[in-house]
C-alpha cells in the first residue's frame, strides 16, 4: 500500500471514530431528554404551568384566591357538620320535653280525677247519712253530684 492510501484510510478511520463519537453524543442528549420529558410528565400541572409561565400578579391573585377557596371549603365542611350535630340534639332534645310534657300532662290528669273522686265520696257519703230530715239538703246535693 502506498503512504497516501494509508494516511487517507487513517484520515477516515479518525473520521469514523469522530463520527462515532458525534453519534453517542447524541443519543446521550435524547436520552437525557427523554428523561427530562418523563419527569416533567409526572409533575404536577401546576409545576409546568410555573415553569412554562412566569409568576405574574395575576397568578399569584389565582393562587391565593384558590388557597382562599380550599380554606373556606373547610370552613363550610366543619360548620355543616356542626349543624347536623346540632341539628341531632335538638330533635333529641325536643323529643325528651314531648315525653316529659307527656308525663307531666298524665299526672295532672290523675291529679284531678283524685280529687274529683274524693269530693263525690264526700258527697255520697253526706247523702247516705242525711236521713230523712233534710229533704232539701239532699236535693242541693244531689244537685251538685249529678253533673259530676
Amino acid at each position: 500500500m502506498s503512504k497516501s492510501h494509508a494516511q487517507d484510510r487513517n484520515a477516515s478511520n479518525g473520521s469514523d471514530a469522530e463520527q462515532t463519537n458525534a453519534n453517542a453524543d447524541a443519543t446521550t442528549r435524547n436520552a437525557n431528554a427523554n428523561a427530562n420529558a418523563a419527569q416533567q410528565s409526572e409533575a404536577s400541572v401546576e409545576e409546568v404551568v410555573a415553569e412554562l409561565a412566569p409568576e405574574t400578579p395575576e397568578s399569584k391573585r389565582i393562587a391565593e384566591l384558590e388557597r382562599e377557596l380550599l380554606a373556606t371549603q373547610e370552613k363550610l365542611r366543619q360548620y355543616s357538620t356542626a349543624v347536623d350535630r346540632a341539628r341531632t340534639e335538638f330533635d333529641a332534645a325536643r323529643s325528651r320535653l314531648e315525653r316529659e310534657q307527656a308525663r307531666v300532662v298524665e299526672a295532672q290528669k290523675v291529679a284531678a280525677v283524685g280529687g274529683l273522686l274524693s269530693v263525690l265520696d264526700s258527697l255520697d257519703q253526706a247523702l247516705h247519712n242525711v236521713g230523712d230530715g233534710g229533704m232539701a239538703f239532699i236535693q242541693g246535693v244531689a244537685m251538685i253530684r249529678q253533673p259530676i
